[in-house]
């Protein structure tokens, strides 16, 4: 769990699965990362943490009870991280999209595109969906060291990004949730908004959006009829 300025915390939630939502779940293990947690990836016992200005913090939680740091970098204002294979993909603030070797004993910059006011990003096989105060930008990533951009798309002052399928599903702060035809890069387009009162987190799984904004947690379901989708 990113605990902004609480750092990391690791959380046991095998009681959800014997006993329910009224289950208490307990946290089991911390890191204070010194900065302000803001996203969180793992991969293969390591956690990634988007620590802000602290920039990226790398946690050993092989022994959740007794994590430990292996790795850090500091960056412009890490905001949110993801992790896939060899490779960090990071929305670094003013320090626009940025992407880097995952080896905590190396976490060498790899390449930057310059994004602005970064906030949100997904990856999505070779290619990176990356949002902000400008809307989203989309970059092929089929070179980790010379990312190239395939399209742009003007939207709010946009806060994370979610893409299932030709989809790419927005947290657009102030104006809610917002839907994206990502299918052509070159040729994108609204298929659906949700108001909502400051989206800042978007998941999908299955026929559900979940939306974090300020009221709290909100489960949307998705409703895109086939005629607002061009061929």
């Amino acid at each position: 769990i990113a605990d902004g300025p609480g750092g990391l915390k690791i959380a046991d939630l095998s009681p959800l699965w014997d006993e329910g939502s009224n289950a208490e779940v307990e946290i089991v293990g911390s890191w204070d990362t010194d900065g302000n947690a803001r996203s969180v990836a793992y991969s293969n016992g390591l956690v990634y943490v988007a620590d802000g200005n602290r920039g990226i913090k790398v946690v050993d939680v092989t022994d959740p009870i007794r994590p430990f740091e292996v790795g850090s970098t500091r960056t412009e204002y890490a905001t949110s991280i993801k992790v896939a294979g060899d490779y960090i993909y990071l929305a670094d603030g003013d320090g626009g999209f940025r992407i880097y070797d995952s080896d905590p004993d190396v976490l060498a910059l790899l390449a930057v595109v310059d994004t602005a006011n970064t906030r949100g990003v997904a990856v999505v096989g070779d290619t990176a969906y990356i949002v902000g105060s400008t809307g989203m930008t989309i970059v092929d990533i089929t070179s980790r060291e010379n990312p190239v951009e395939i399209g742009a798309y003007r939207t709010g002052y946009a806060e994370e990004v979610f893409v299932e399928g030709r989809l790419a599903f927005v947290a657009e702060g102030f104006s809610g949730l917002t839907i994206i035809d990502v299918a052509d890069p070159t040729d994108l387009y609204t298929v659906s908004k949700n108001d909502n009162k400051y989206a800042v987190g978007i998941a999908v799984s299955g026929k559900y959006a979940y939306v974090v904004d300020a009221n709290g947690l909100n489960v949307i379901e998705i409703l895109i009829p086939s005629w607002s989708l061009r061929d």
